[in-house]
């Protein structure tokens, strides 16, 4: 809604979100464990799962002008997220031919209620050269957890953050050229299937399953762009640098037997085999750089543009309780030749090229 005053606006947003996922498994593995202390296992097991969420979000925003080129605004938001999930597995039972022996081991039901309020204020200026928008928003978010089988628990969480953002556009001789630059920090819940603590058994070799004690993650993301267009030459330039930090990244933690271990009830991490899980470890980023330069051809009538990008990328994790890293690298260099040298014929040529 806009107001008689310029500038003076009421904006609310409503968004809902659904979603329904049902899966039948039939697992039939023969496993062969080696060493000094050879045996075998066999698995016969069928499994069930319905899992189901859905979200309410809604917005409300206030602007209100300072002066021609300037403005404050207040919002403040609320958000729901409610999902569930049901795993029931059963066994085969020789005697009876049927798959009727309920494996309460793996199997799980389990509801999470997330709640999220916001709110915030901010300033905008904006001119034809410069425009600038900063934003400071309080965020509470409330995580509660229920399983009601095999066992009753709950597990609830509270978290507070300051989230603060900032944008700049800043134009140079006109829209020739221009810088961008933006800041913006934001969380990431877990999800359902990452906070359920039942096996996940698909692959006896390598079994995984949730963690109750993860938190969020907060990440911080920069972004610089520059922009150039020659309106004599007809070239163009873009350049950009973004980068992403994560603190409290879900990431895995894998645990390898070096010996047979009991990691549940009547439930056995073999020799070899791998049992991973999620948890929250700091360090995790991630850096691009990416530029592009084009440019006519008048000897042919053509368009020339290349671009060359590369990223970075480093994700922490746990094997055996040591901190490891796996980093990234990939480069990638394109070439594009495009003509309309006549209004009956034209072509392009391109060429794609990356390492990583």
């Amino acid at each position: 809604h806009r107001f008689a005053k310029m500038g003076r606006a009421l904006t609310v947003n409503v968004s809902t979100t659904y979603n329904d996922r049902n899966a039948d498994n039939l697992l039939k593995s023969t496993n062969l464990y080696y060493g000094t202390n050879p045996s075998s296992r066999i698995l016969n097991q069928s499994s069930h799962t319905d899992a189901s969420g859905w979200g309410l979000s809604t917005n409300l925003n206030y602007s209100e002008p300072i002066s021609r080129q300037s403005a404050v605004f207040l919002n403040s938001s609320f958000g729901y997220n409610q999902s569930q999930s049901e795993k029931y597995a059963y066994n085969f039972t020789d005697a009876e031919q049927v798959y009727n022996q309920l494996d309460t081991l793996l199997s799980n039901v389990f509801s999470s209620n997330y709640y999220t309020y916001r709110v915030g204020t901010g300033f905008r200026q904006f001119s034809r050269t410069l425009n600038i928008s900063s934003e400071i928003r309080y965020q509470n978010t409330q995580l509660m957890n229920e399983q009601v089988f095999p066992k009753e628990y709950h597990l609830d969480r509270s978290f507070n953050n300051i989230l603060p953002s900032f944008s700049l556009r800043y134009n140079i001789n006109g829209n020739a050229k221009s810088v961008r630059f933006n800041y913006q920090t934001q969380t990431q819940q877990p999800s359902v299937s990452q906070l359920q603590e039942v096996v996940n058994n698909n692959n006896p070799l390598r079994l995984s399953t949730g963690n109750s004690d993860l938190k969020q993650e907060y990440q911080h993301q920069l972004s610089l762009r520059y922009t150039a267009t020659s309106p004599t030459t007809f070239s163009n330039f873009v350049t950009l640098m973004s980068a992403s930090f994560v603190m409290g990244n879900i990431t895995n933690s894998s645990f390898i037997a070096s010996k047979d271990t009991i990691i549940s009830k009547d439930i056995v991490l073999k020799t070899g085999s791998q049992l991973s899980r999620p948890v929250n470890l700091d360090g995790q980023y991630s850096v691009r750089g990416f530029m592009s330069y084009g440019f006519p051809v008048k000897a042919i009538k053509s368009n020339i543009n290349s671009n060359i990008t590369a990223n970075f990328s480093r994700t922490p994790g746990l094997i055996n309780n040591v901190m490891n890293y796996s980093d990234s690298q990939k480069y990638t260099f394109g070439l594009v030749l495009s003509s309309n040298i006549s209004p009956k014929i034209d072509f392009t040529i391109s060429s794609n090229s990356n390492i990583s």
